[in-house]
């Protein structure tokens, strides 16, 4: 057991690296004060956007990110991932029980007009043991030539069950991986980013979704750091100007002695 110090001090650890990963990212991508730029017309060829969302991928390890204002809530962003991935006959599995509440009427667990029920897409899922821990093999036996989607849902919600960490999601998934390779391991990572040095798309997740406070913390350090640079151009630009006027000064000093 760690004391208080102790647990201050790996926040902190774990803090300052996701922050250093964050600027690599921006490093990396090249930001810059163009990508502050407004935009007009539909949006086509949004350097800043798409810049953003480069970023993002570059943070989590990922081949590509979609980070959008249109996207309002983490059930949106979830059901946008679960939409675009199933087609009718296809099954979602959820090894760790039941999602939030918000998804029942998304996935047809409550019946709800244009559900993915409706569409033909079932739903199935292996509830924790009673100490927390995975039913493998319940989830073995769940898993069948329909399934096409695996759905982990990392945070307790309003449930009572344990919070997942990235170590636990990653076993998790080298053990869905065995039994069918192609299935997408889909993680709602609601509550998770930032709070651990790895995230669950350094372990196997296909897909990670959420509406997340990331972005603000995101565009807020590069925010801070473009003021940074602004601030030190300015004062760059102010100390050449000085350095020559003070050359000036010394060229015709040099001229009046001759």
């Amino acid at each position: 057991m760690m004391d208080k110090k102790e647990k201050e001090n790996k926040l902190m650890e774990i803090a300052e690296y996701n922050q250093l990963k964050v600027l690599k990212g921006m490093q990396d991508n090249k930001v810059s004060d163009i990508h502050f730029a407004a935009t007009t017309g539909y949006g086509y060829n949004d350097l800043g956007r798409d810049t953003l969302e480069d970023v993002y991928a570059s943070v989590f390890h990922a081949e590509s990110a979609l980070v959008r204002p249109q996207l309002i809530s983490g059930t949106h962003a979830l059901t946008i991932a679960l939409s675009g991935n199933l087609r009718p006959g296809d099954e979602i599995l959820s090894p760790v029980g039941k999602p939030y509440d918000t998804l029942e009427e998304v996935i047809g667990i409550r019946d709800s007009v244009g559900s993915l029920k409706e569409f033909g897409i079932t739903y199935s899922q292996v509830d924790l043991l009673p100490n927390g821990d995975f039913d493998f093999e319940n989830i073995k036996k769940a898993i069948n030539e329909r399934t096409k989607l695996i759905e982990i849902q990392r945070s307790k919600g309003y449930a009572t069950r344990p919070t997942l960490s990235v170590k636990r999601i990653g076993e998790l998934i080298s053990f869905i991986k065995s039994i069918k390779p192609d299935v997408i391991c889909m993680v709602d990572n609601c509550y998770g980013e930032f709070v651990d040095t790895i995230e669950p798309s350094d372990v196997g997740a296909d897909i990670m979704a959420r509406s997340s406070d990331v972005g603000r913390e995101v565009v807020d350090i590069i925010q801070g750091v473009m003021m940074f640079l602004i601030a030190a151009d300015a004062l760059l630009r102010g100390w050449r100007q000085r350095l020559i006027v003070k050359a000036a000064k010394a060229e015709e000093m040099e001229a009046a002695q001759k």
